[in-house]
């Protein structure tokens, strides 16, 4: 039975239109278990914690619960996008914390396209970065090259706003490229869990969302992490919906994606344009 972030969201109408086709998302998390969710002749990765061309192995269970949401194929759970194509950058470690030069190292492979990394067209980032002061020159570097990546590879960028219940700028959804995604639950009320920020730009569903765990198996999970998933599907409907008729503009995209939220009477912080709407999101983009 689909969730009510499914049938809620009119997701069922919009897969009549597109379901994420000739769309390539990276996906940079904990990596992915080979959950019978997932299409591996799709799926292509790289492990930079390890070093190794084997991404097929989640410790913490995160990156796979949130590539679930993005792309799971309906044999457990259903993805937003399911027929879009994946590159799993394994960039955080068994904990959850991410890995500044594993990170650089696969935005460094995005950037350049090597290492199968070519041709990505979102970013699906649910981490934030934080690091001591001798770490910042590294945040800041990840920051420019993430620019980069957005503005000459005409990348789309989505990233979690954090997991605080408070003002909180945090890095990357800091960054201006990135759509930072804050959550709500059924009743489309901020979580509260969900940082409040300046650089708010869009909710989506973030609580209790049963997604792929293990390799054949579903968990409830909660956070900006899986609002961020969520995004990152959608996004990849909408591009895959113009790319089908020769328009590749990302800004195309975000302005959208913003301008169809439906909005809250709330401070900006706290919802940014509003809650994600698919279905008025694509029916929209059929206007143009």
């Amino acid at each position: 039975m689909a969730g009510w972030w499914i049938t809620g969201y009119n997701l069922e109408e919009v897969w009549n239109t597109t379901k994420g086709e000739n769309v390539r998302v990276a996906v940079l998390d904990t990596g992915i278990n080979r959950h019978v969710d997932f299409d591996f002749s799709k799926i292509q990765g790289y492990d930079y914690i390890n070093k190794s061309a084997d991404f097929t192995t989640d410790e913490n269970g995160h990156g796979t619960h949130c590539t679930g949401i993005i792309n799971a194929n309906g044999t457990k759970n259903q993805g937003m996008a399911p027929d879009a194509n994946l590159f799993i950058a394994k960039v955080c470690d068994a904990a959850g914390k991410v890995n500044f030069d594993a990170l650089k190292s696969a935005l460094d492979d995005i950037y350049n396209e090597t290492n199968n990394a070519g041709q990505v067209d979102i970013l699906s980032m649910s981490f934030v970065m934080v690091g001591s002061i001798d770490e910042q020159p590294k945040i800041k570097e990840i920051e420019v090259l993430l620019t980069k990546i957005a503005t000459d590879k005409k990348c789309i960028l989505v990233s979690a706003s954090g997991d605080r219940n408070e003002d909180w700028n945090n890095s990357p959804a800091s960054v201006s490229a990135c759509i930072c995604v804050g959550s709500v639950g059924q009743t489309r009320v901020r979580s509260v869990f969900s940082t409040k920020t300046i650089n708010m730009d869009v909710m989506a569903p973030g609580e209790d969302i049963l997604s792929s765990a293990n390799t054949q198996d579903s968990v409830a999970m909660s956070g900006t992490s899986m609002s961020a998933a969520y995004i990152s599907g959608i996004c990849a409907l909408g591009l895959s919906y113009i790319k089908a008729r020769m328009n590749e503009d990302p800004e195309l995209i975000k302005k959208i994606l913003y301008q169809t939220a439906d909005a809250v009477n709330s401070s900006v912080n706290e919802y940014g344009h509003g809650i994600v709407a698919p279905q008025k999101f694509i029916d929209t983009l059929k206007t143009i």
